[in-house]
Protein backbone atom coordinates (compact mmCIF):
# COMPACT_ATOMS: atom_id res chain seq x y z
CA UNK A 1 0.00 0.00 0.00
CA UNK A 2 1.20 3.53 -0.79
CA UNK A 3 2.45 5.47 2.24
CA UNK A 4 0.49 8.52 1.06
CA UNK A 5 -2.82 6.70 0.68
CA UNK A 6 -4.56 7.97 3.82
CA UNK A 7 -2.50 11.13 4.32
CA UNK A 8 -5.20 13.69 3.64
CA UNK A 9 -3.34 16.02 6.00
CA UNK A 10 -0.60 16.46 3.39
CA UNK A 11 -0.71 18.79 0.39
CA UNK A 12 1.11 16.79 -2.28
CA UNK A 13 0.90 19.69 -4.75
CA UNK A 14 2.15 22.44 -2.45
CA UNK A 15 4.85 24.88 -3.51
CA UNK A 16 5.73 25.39 0.16
CA UNK A 17 9.27 23.99 0.71
CA UNK A 18 8.45 22.61 4.18
CA UNK A 19 5.32 20.79 2.99
CA UNK A 20 7.14 19.48 -0.06
CA UNK A 21 9.94 18.12 2.13
CA UNK A 22 7.44 16.47 4.48
CA UNK A 23 5.78 14.79 1.50
CA UNK A 24 9.11 13.65 0.14
CA UNK A 25 10.03 12.17 3.52
CA UNK A 26 6.86 10.07 3.41
CA UNK A 27 7.76 8.93 -0.11
CA UNK A 28 11.29 7.96 0.96
CA UNK A 29 10.15 4.85 2.80
CA UNK A 30 7.22 3.95 0.55
CA UNK A 31 7.09 0.47 -0.95
CA UNK A 32 5.49 1.71 -4.19
CA UNK A 33 7.79 4.69 -4.75
CA UNK A 34 9.30 3.35 -7.98
CA UNK A 35 6.01 2.50 -9.73
CA UNK A 36 4.57 5.81 -8.51
CA UNK A 37 7.41 7.73 -10.13
CA UNK A 38 7.10 5.63 -13.30
CA UNK A 39 3.38 6.48 -13.51
CA UNK A 40 4.08 10.20 -13.05
CA UNK A 41 6.67 10.11 -15.81
CA UNK A 42 4.38 8.09 -18.08
CA UNK A 43 1.47 10.50 -17.48
CA UNK A 44 3.77 13.51 -17.94
CA UNK A 45 2.38 14.95 -14.71
CA UNK A 46 3.79 18.48 -14.37
CA UNK A 47 2.96 19.12 -10.72
CA UNK A 48 2.92 17.51 -7.31
CA UNK A 49 5.30 15.18 -5.54
CA UNK A 50 5.32 11.75 -7.15
CA UNK A 51 7.69 8.94 -6.26
CA UNK A 52 9.61 11.29 -4.02
CA UNK A 53 10.44 13.78 -6.77
CA UNK A 54 9.17 17.30 -7.39
CA UNK A 55 8.09 18.48 -10.85
CA UNK A 56 11.44 20.26 -11.29
CA UNK A 57 13.36 17.11 -10.41
CA UNK A 58 11.26 15.02 -12.80
CA UNK A 59 11.87 17.66 -15.47
CA UNK A 60 15.63 17.31 -14.97
CA UNK A 61 15.32 13.51 -14.96
CA UNK A 62 13.61 13.55 -18.36
CA UNK A 63 15.74 16.31 -19.83
CA UNK A 64 12.74 18.64 -19.90
CA UNK A 65 10.98 16.55 -22.52
CA UNK A 66 8.39 14.74 -20.49
CA UNK A 67 6.26 17.30 -18.68
CA UNK A 68 3.09 18.80 -20.13
CA UNK A 69 2.85 22.54 -20.19
CA UNK A 70 0.17 23.95 -17.92
CA UNK A 71 -1.32 27.39 -17.57
CA UNK A 72 0.29 29.32 -14.71
CA UNK A 73 -1.15 29.20 -11.19
CA UNK A 74 -3.90 31.76 -10.71
CA UNK A 75 -5.72 30.87 -13.94
CA UNK A 76 -9.24 29.42 -14.01
CA UNK A 77 -8.16 26.98 -16.72
CA UNK A 78 -5.59 25.44 -14.39
CA UNK A 79 -8.30 25.03 -11.73
CA UNK A 80 -11.05 23.70 -14.00
CA UNK A 81 -9.17 21.63 -16.56
CA UNK A 82 -6.10 20.54 -14.64
CA UNK A 83 -7.69 20.32 -11.18
CA UNK A 84 -5.11 22.47 -9.39
CA UNK A 85 -6.53 23.48 -6.01
CA UNK A 86 -3.86 25.89 -4.80
CA UNK A 87 -5.08 29.18 -3.30
CA UNK A 88 -4.26 31.21 -6.42
CA UNK A 89 -6.19 28.86 -8.72
CA UNK A 90 -9.15 28.70 -6.32
CA UNK A 91 -9.27 32.50 -6.24
CA UNK A 92 -9.13 32.67 -10.05
CA UNK A 93 -11.96 30.17 -10.30
CA UNK A 94 -14.07 32.11 -7.77
CA UNK A 95 -13.55 35.30 -9.79
CA UNK A 96 -14.45 33.50 -13.01
CA UNK A 97 -17.64 32.08 -11.48
CA UNK A 98 -18.64 35.47 -10.05
CA UNK A 99 -18.27 37.10 -13.47
CA UNK A 100 -20.11 34.23 -15.17
CA UNK A 101 -23.07 34.53 -12.78
CA UNK A 102 -23.17 38.32 -13.27
CA UNK A 103 -23.19 37.93 -17.07
CA UNK A 104 -25.94 35.34 -16.83
CA UNK A 105 -28.01 37.57 -14.55
CA UNK A 106 -27.61 40.56 -16.88
CA UNK A 107 -28.54 38.46 -19.89
CA UNK A 108 -31.67 37.10 -18.25
CA UNK A 109 -32.80 40.64 -17.29
CA UNK A 110 -32.58 41.88 -20.87
CA UNK A 111 -34.85 39.10 -22.21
Amino acid sequence: MAACRDRIDMDWHSDDPEMSMACRNICAGCQVRTPCLAEALHACDPWGNWGGLSPDERDVLTGGKNLRMLPPHGENTRYAKHRCRCNACRAAHATYERHRRNRKRLTSRSD
